[in-house]
């Protein structure tokens, strides 16, 4: 259950890299809370939330992706090419923080969204069934 995804989360996050320089973190990061010029330059972000943190700015770059994987105008090759956009810019602990983030938002989200949006609560438990969270 939930329960141990947890316990199991807990004991892998410490493996990320400690020395990260603690940035704001949006906490919400999708395309409708960026502003940017008609040429794609980004020029603000908005609907800042609860979820707001000073933090691993890795953060924001897997709920991105995350968002990408959810909403149906998108396509796995659109996550791919964000994630080769965001590739120069990612240290070697990118792929554990991806992991362990899309784990974190799955367990923070599954209990708020089992009765509301469904599509959601199904990505939760894709994602927490897979064989590193499951039991």
């Amino acid at each position: 259950g939930w329960d141990r995804a947890l316990a199991r989360w807990r004991a892998r996050v410490g493996e990320l890299d400690a020395t990260v320089t603690p940035a704001l973190v949006h906490g919400d990061m999708f395309l409708a809370n960026v502003m940017s010029t008609q040429g794609g330059e980004v020029t603000g972000v908005v609907d800042f939330s609860n979820l707001t943190m000073v933090g691993d700015w890795r953060l924001d770059a897997v709920s991105a992706l995350i968002f990408l994987d959810q909403l149906p105008s998108f396509t796995p090759a659109d996550t791919e090419a964000a994630r080769e956009a965001l590739a120069p810019h990612v240290d070697a602990d990118f792929e554990l923080a991806v992991e362990l983030y899309r784990a974190f938002y799955a367990l923070y989200y599954a209990p708020f969204v089992e009765q509301g949006d469904h599509e959601l609560y199904l990505w939760c438990q894709r994602t927490l069934a897979r064989s590193e969270w499951a039991d």
